[in-house]
């Protein structure tokens, strides 16, 4: 690939998401460091850049054969994170099918751990509905927020709505996130987070994240839906310029 204009070389450790891509890997069995080839090109006039990362099978569960991921952005400073985020959720979903959810769990404990405990802003309060019992997107989430200094007080899966509003109340959070899998009813989802949004205070921010946010087709008036991982950081930072202590 080199030749072709392509470079190539073996993916570091970082903060954020390589970090946290390498130590969800090593928690797998997976020793090898990932591989990545980038390649930067013009097309119509526009720089654009992709990125191919290679992941290697695991020492320790044979059915984890090698396999890769390709993202296509700007420049390669932009695209890098995106592959990584890109192999993040294509992780989850293999090891779900694959029975291997407490390992992947696991795997994100860890590398949230890794960093010391935050205590800035803003503090984000995370569970899910009730009828939600996919907790690995939590752990996704928080997973990103950490790194970003982010205060995250996680209340685990299947939390009431008044519960929730009290424990938001109660830690003075500034932020209630909740996950969603792709499977959650979005009527039933509309319906929760209009019923939640008026009873948290107008100041306290609700956001909405995960797969079902895709096919939510109308407006809704004080919560943001953040479909997926890489919009994570972009909201935060909107918050932190916007938001008046």
């Amino acid at each position: 690939m080199a030749e072709k204009g392509w470079t190539q070389g073996i993916f570091q450790a970082a903060p954020v998401f390589p970090s946290l891509l390498t130590n969800a890997l090593e928690s797998l069995g997976v020793s090898e460091r990932p591989r990545y080839y980038s390649r930067e090109y013009e097309h119509h006039g526009t720089l654009r850049c992709r990125v191919i990362l290679v992941i290697a099978k695991s020492d320790r569960y044979p059915d984890i054969q090698p396999w890769r991921v390709t993202t296509t952005g700007f420049r390669y400073r932009d695209t890098y994170p995106l592959v990584v985020m890109k192999a993040l959720r294509y992780m989850c979903q293999i090891f779900e099918e694959h029975l291997y959810t407490e390992q992947m769990q696991v795997a994100l404990r860890t590398a949230i751990n890794a960093f010391p405990r935050q205590t800035g802003t803003p503090r984000v309060l995370l569970t899910t509905f009730p009828s939600e019992q996919h907790g690995l997107g939590l752990l996704m989430v928080e997973a990103m927020m950490v790194p970003e200094g982010v205060q995250c007080i996680s209340l685990g899966p299947q939390t009431p709505l008044e519960d929730i509003r009290r424990a938001a109340v109660a830690h003075k959070v500034h932020i209630v996130a909740l996950s969603f899998s792709a499977a959650f009813p979005v009527r039933q989802a509309s319906d929760g987070l209009a019923a939640l949004r008026r009873q948290l205070p107008a100041s306290m921010g609700l956001w909405a994240g995960g797969e079902m946010t895709r096919r939510v087709r109308k407006t809704m008036p004080g919560i943001m839906l953040i479909p997926d991982l890489a919009s994570i950081v972009n909201a935060l930072r909107s918050w932190r310029a916007h938001w008046v202590p």
